[in-house]
């Protein structure tokens, strides 16, 4: 987040690689949690830096993504300041107010579900650019020995002017989050980030850090944005062998 825009890179859901997505959960150490990507796949040449800006060259959701996560983690969140740091410099703390939810289906056993549409997007709009920010994937794991969840998402951004429709930057990322439960009804987070280009080579890195607190508790989401939700989560568990754990509430 070196730029105001990417504070919603944070906002994602995201938002989940195979093993957290499965609902098998290990455990690690945090210490061998951040191991960030050596290089991202470049992005394709109509996408890139100079080129006019079509929006339909952006994938669109094509998958759903489902994870377990902790009970103390469901529910919406909120945050009011971020601190930051940037290649060792000392940490900034800076405004940055946001709410977002995770958890939209219980199990039988009482175990809550997090869903997401793969990739995602986020379109955000300043006097004379219009920012893309594309969630390409997102997993998730259960630190069980750290009482903590890693969120990862790798994700591409875009700054176009408004004017000339062109594609004035282009950056990429690999952030992980890892939240802990600091008390009841707070969070601890902290996020590493790392920068590619265009040609996803890396460029830059930073770590922020911040507290959120429960604003809502967690509550069964059966649809969202026109999508019902309740429908994707039985069809992912009957294809995964879970039919059996599926609630008929």
């Amino acid at each position: 987040m070196i730029r105001s825009f990417y504070q919603i890179t944070l906002c994602i859901l995201l938002a989940m690689a195979a093993t957290g997505l499965s609902g098998t959960a290990s455990a690690k150490t945090l210490s061998g949690t951040i191991e960030h990507k050596k290089v991202l796949p470049a992005v394709p040449p109509e996408l890139q830096a100079g080129a006019t800006f079509d929006e339909q060259n952006i994938p669109v959701a094509t998958a759903s993504k489902w994870f377990k996560i902790p009970s103390w983690f469901a529910g919406s969140w909120m945050r009011t300041r971020v601190k930051k740091k940037v290649l060792g410099m000392v940490a900034a703390s800076v405004a940055d107010k946001r709410v977002r939810h995770f958890g939209h289906q219980v199990d039988k056993d009482g175990q809550i579900w997090h869903w997401v549409q793969i990739p995602g997007r986020i379109v955000s709009e300043r006097f004379d650019t219009v920012s893309y920010f594309l969630s390409r994937d997102e997993d998730s794991e259960i630190l069980e020995d750290q009482d903590a969840i890693k969120i990862r998402t790798t994700w591409t951004a875009w700054t176009v002017s408004k004017r000339s429709k062109r594609i004035i930057k282009v950056e990429q990322g690999d952030q992980i989050d890892i939240f802990k439960q600091k008390a009841d009804n707070k969070l601890r987070a902290d996020s590493y980030v790392q920068y590619y280009n265009q040609e996803g080579k890396r460029v830059a890195s930073q770590k922020a850090y911040w507290d959120e607190n429960r604003v809502e508790v967690f509550r069964p989401i059966n649809y969202a944005e026109g999508i019902d939700v309740r429908r994707l989560f039985i069809d992912y568990m009957i294809a995964n062998g879970m039919a059996d754990r599926i609630n008929s509430d």
